[in-house]
């Protein structure tokens, strides 16, 4: 859980920065260029894997394998009953695999909303020049878009 929530602040608050600093439209530029190499400086700090995955990826090489969608599917029937979503963790052979929702908020919605929403014509132009293969809209608050998983040695 630790890697999940350092990894999701460590996105978050230079995500708060490129918005406040450029604007929603210049922050997609922004994640284009350093969502990656920010996960994956956290992953070789915290020699694990860690990913960010979904079913509907802004960036295709984020998509969901099989398990992941599986863990997916679990998630949104938990947020859907009211249950409480605790991590998922599954040892094998020596490494630990770890998946924890990642939920939609307010600031998310700026570039995940429906579109002419929250998600300006505008915004979405440069989604869609940057990730032409994008299905990461139309999404609303505290609904589940993707998942954390995370691999590491036991």
């Amino acid at each position: 859980m630790k890697y999940a929530l350092y990894t999701k602040s460590q996105l978050g608050k230079n995500l708060m920065g490129a918005i406040q600093s450029k604007g929603v439209e210049n922050a997609v530029t922004f994640c284009n260029v350093q969502a990656i190499p920010i996960t994956d400086s956290l992953s070789t700090e915290f020699n694990a894997r860690i990913k960010r995955v979904s079913n509907k990826p802004r960036n295709s090489n984020n998509r969901a394998n099989k398990v992941e969608l599986a863990h997916v599917a679990t998630f949104k029937t938990q947020l859907m009953n009211k249950e409480e979503m605790k991590p998922i963790v599954e040892e094998e052979g020596g490494r630990v695999n770890f998946y924890f929702p990642i939920t939609t908020n307010a600031m998310c919605l700026q570039c995940h909303e429906t579109l002419e929403q929250e998600l300006k014509l505008s915004t979405y132009d440069k989604i869609k020049a940057l990730y032409p293969e994008d299905e990461a809209i139309g999404y609303d608050e505290n609904q589940i878009r993707g998942i954390w998983s995370i691999e590491f040695d036991k």
